[in-house]
């Protein structure tokens, strides 16, 4: 968190360096995620229409009662029960979105 307070409090004077972070940080995620639903697709166990937006939903799921949270200071990190709950939500969010069913 420090570092991406750091990058966000710097990165509207230096835009240079807000992309680098994200193109090397969420951007890389939501491609590697994006590449492996795709092959999901391809075999036939996933029916997405939009593999990149649906990556990146799910990313955004898998922190979304936690991440503003630590951002602000609010809140210690999640305990790893609260982690797997919260992953697990979503997976189960996201198959019900997206399992295909012939």
């Amino acid at each position: 968190m420090p570092a991406l307070r750091t990058v966000i409090s710097i990165a509207e004077r230096m835009p240079e360096i807000g992309r680098k972070f994200y193109e090397a940080g969420p951007a890389r995620g939501i491609a590697t995620l994006r590449r492996y639903l795709e092959s999901q697709v391809a075999a036939g166990i996933l029916a997405v229409d939009d593999c990149e937006l649906a990556a990146a939903q799910f990313l955004d799921s898998c922190q979304s009662t936690w991440f503003k949270q630590l951002l602000f200071n609010f809140a210690d990190p999640p305990s790893d029960a609260r982690v797997a709950q919260i992953v697990g939500a979503a997976v189960r969010t996201f198959m019900a979105a997206y399992r295909r069913r012939d």
